[in-house]
């Protein structure tokens, strides 16, 4: 491999390094050649440097019983160990901790009691570098309307907004069905991001009873409504 001309530097046969860093680590070989032939010796270059990290791990919200990492690397010479605490202590013996080889912290099945402080160091005997994280998992909840829809009347021809809302964790779904079927988007019906539904050109085809369902991965509630459509056209 070629030297670096910009750090090392040759004067009288011997050789400078400026601004050593990890990566000059290693040995190096001094050449000399004339017209009678030509020798060669080698020397090592051992480089010392404190633990650096190279990743840093970033504060996370983990929905309960989902796993979460932590990624937590760092690099130095001799090369550090990665260990890891929380709230200053040992990491519980009862809760699914593992620290990976890479330094990565994995916590399976999030609990409450994990929720915390949590500090990586790199250790070498040369120092200690510390980062610290926070974790906090969120609970687990079937979904709650917030806001049910209610019976209404609409004339025909016109449109009509009918709002249902929902919270839960993971937040719920919001879906709407007619007569036991799941309502998609068309040109006669909309479903917002917020569950509210709209109707477009109401017709008496469109009396009834709709029933909005929220659901999210650990079950689902539902509800109803019946819309009513006034005018020439009604019945």
């Amino acid at each position: 491999e070629a030297l670096d001309r910009s750090r090392h530097l040759t004067t009288s046969g011997g050789l400078y390094l400026q601004n050593v860093t990890l990566q000059d680590h290693g040995q190096f070989t001094c050449h000399a050649d004339n017209n009678q032939g030509s020798v060669q010796a080698t020397a090592n270059i051992i480089v010392q440097a404190p633990p650096q990290f190279t990743i840093i791990p970033k504060d996370q919200v983990v929905l309960e019983g989902h796993t979460v990492e932590f990624l937590c690397e760092a690099e130095g010479n001799p090369p550090p160990i990665t260990a890891w605490t929380k709230a200053g202590g040992q990491l519980s013996q009862e809760s699914l901790h593992t620290v990976l080889s890479s330094g990565t912290l994995r916590i399976d099945h999030a609990a409450h009691h994990d929720q915390g402080q949590y500090e990586c160091q790199a250790v070498s005997p040369l120092g200690v570098k510390k980062t610290s994280v926070q974790l906090t998992v969120k609970p687990k909840a079937l979904p709650v309307f917030t806001q049910l829809p209610q019976d209404t009347s609409v004339e025909v021809g016109k449109n009509i907004n009918i709002s249902c809302h929902a919270q839960g964790e993971p937040q719920p779904i919001i879906t709407w069905n007619k007569a036991g079927v799941q309502i998609t988007k068309s040109g006669k019906f909309h479903v917002s991001g917020e569950g509210m539904l709209t109707i477009y050109d109401a017709g008496q085809a469109d009396q009834g009873r709709y029933e909005c369902v929220a659901r999210n991965s650990f079950g689902f509630v539902a509800t109803s409504m019946f819309l009513t459509v006034v005018g020439k056209c009604a019945s």
